[in-house]
């Protein structure tokens, strides 16, 4: 009996969607199920039949229909699932909005951010709901989004000062910076960078060792941290925020 030829989709990607597909493929913080089907369209894209494509991928031929079916109706908002049946929704998207709205303006009378049991006392949310829509929204209570600048009537005159200590130190002195914090963020800003960024690991002895070789390398040719801002760019940076926390950023 003859099976006749392989069932090839035909699936065409622009660069964008290319592009955006990849990252999806390459992702380790989207669901599972999702890269899945980047990957799927990604290998229809080069024109492998399906048979090729759910061997390659571990998945059904049925499945690698589905998913080209989906991308070729709808480009890449098919591949996301469709909202799933059963019993309608408790609230609206007004409903939900405002309470999401709540959670970040508002704070607990005994506390100074909400946790999920706290908020859905206060609302009379159950607990799983406010749960789901905290994960769903990325609502974190626990981390303002605040800027707090110093009040002190000799604030610029100050900056001032300091920032021109850093840049011009006078002859025969020594100018010390203890902030500790700024040099140790820069430092892993830098190992995250150049020796962890872009790379795996199978567990954290592989990680540590990559660190501890990264390290030595680098203190063959230390390389010491120069300050570089002046105070006019410190203010300016200052101005822009300030104008977009109040809203006037244009």
């Amino acid at each position: 009996m003859r099976s006749g030829r392989p069932k090839t989709y035909r699936v065409i990607l622009t660069d964008e969607q290319r592009e955006q597909l990849e990252a999806f493929g390459r992702s380790r913080s989207l669901p599972h199920g999702l890269a899945r089907r980047a990957r799927i369209v990604l290998l229809a894209a080069q024109g492998l039949p399906s048979s090729s494509i759910a061997a390659q991928l571990g998945v059904s031929d049925p499945t690698v229909a589905q998913w080209c079916k989906r991308f070729i109706a709808d480009g890449i908002d098919g591949l996301y699932d469709l909202p799933s049946g059963g019993r309608p929704r408790t609230y609206d998207d007004d409903e939900v909005a405002g309470l999401m709205q709540c959670a970040l303006d508002e704070r607990p009378a005994d506390g100074t951010h909400w946790s999920v049991r706290s908020f859905a006392e206060a609302s009379g949310v159950s607990k799983s709901t406010v749960h789901r829509y905290f994960n769903l929204f990325g609502v974190q209570p626990h981390r303002t989004r605040t800027f707090k600048l110093s009040t002190d009537a000799f604030f610029v005159e100050k900056v001032r000062d300091i920032v021109g200590l850093y840049l011009n130190q006078p002859d025969h002195a020594l100018v010390l910076c203890v902030d500790e914090k700024s040099q140790v963020e820069r430092w892993f800003g830098i190992i995250t960078q150049r020796a962890i960024k872009r790379s795996s690991f199978k567990s954290v002895s592989e990680l540590t060792a990559r660190i501890n070789r990264f390290v030595e390398q680098y203190n063959e040719n230390p390389v010491a941290f120069m300050w570089t801002a002046t105070a006019d760019s410190i203010f300016e940076k200052l101005t822009r925020l300030s104008k977009l926390l109040c809203g006037t950023a244009h």
